[in-house]
């Protein structure tokens, strides 16, 4: 499917090569990846000291009793996602989410609702919530939404919207093969980084990175990062999602 030489040429992609969420490494495509930043919260309700220095054990703590709201982990999101993260990190597993749910967080479904509930202090913490609401409200000046983006435990990467396939015979083959390698070329990656705020994995467009991907999600190389994307973790999903039927209710 790929034709373009920029597009085929591995030193245009991190690492020198190509990343794949499925383990056969042909099918799912990954373009983007970037590491999720932890929480969002209230810098009135959790001094931004105390947020640098906390950990999700800490969200289960009496203190933060109902001043917790989460992205529905039990429907497909960064909610869910992000309690991936947290079951299958040696340190937390189904003990943290089970003591989690018992400090009362709220759940909700809606994206803004989760940041605009943050920001008027209805709620000291967020977790999972949307990195391009998030960016959308930054742009609008709403105040008081902070963002920490690693806790003690660290993070995890995902591709977010950023990984395609091609099905098997298509309507118009042509016309999807043009699309692709058009999507992953340079200008193709531009608009996509700069629409998107993801940082793309080309190696010739640093500038537009810098310049419109958000600095706290852009993969540092000291840190350790546990993959959410790849085939096997999303195996996990089949442990996680009935724990989460069992403490959150159905």
């Amino acid at each position: 499917q790929l034709i373009l030489l920029e597009v085929k040429d591995l030193k245009y992609w991190k690492d020198g090569k190509f990343d794949f969420a499925d383990n056969s490494r042909k099918s799912i495509f990954v373009f983007a990846v970037y590491g999720k930043v932890a929480i969002a919260y209230n810098p009135t309700l959790l001094e931004p000291q105390r947020a640098q220095e906390i950990s999700y054990w800490d969200l289960a703590n009496p203190e933060l009793k109902g001043k917790v709201i989460l992205r529905d982990p039990r429907t497909a999101g960064p909610g869910q996602t992000s309690f991936l993260f947290l079951y299958a990190h040696p340190q937390l597993g189904p003990d943290m989410i089970r003591a989690l749910a018992k400090n009362d967080p709220v759940l909700t479904r809606d994206d803004r609702q989760l940041l605009e509930w943050i920001s008027v202090g209805k709620f000291a913490v967020g977790i999972g919530h949307s990195d391009l609401q998030l960016a959308e409200l930054r742009k609008l000046g709403v105040p008081n939404i902070k963002t920490q983006p690693l806790l003690k435990e660290g993070t995890y990467t995902t591709a977010g919207f950023s990984s395609l396939m091609v099905f098997a015979d298509p309507p118009h083959p042509s016309a999807a093969k043009v699309y692709l390698n058009w999507l992953l070329s340079k200008e193709g990656q531009i608009l996509w980084t700069t629409a998107s705020n993801y940082p793309s994995r080309r190696t010739d467009m640093d500038d537009v990175i810098a310049k419109y991907s958000d600095p706290e999600a852009i993969i540092k190389p000291a840190i350790t990062y546990i993959n959410t994307y790849s085939e096997d973790s999303l195996a996990v999903r089949d442990k996680l999602v009935p724990l989460l039927n069992e403490v959150f209710g159905r």
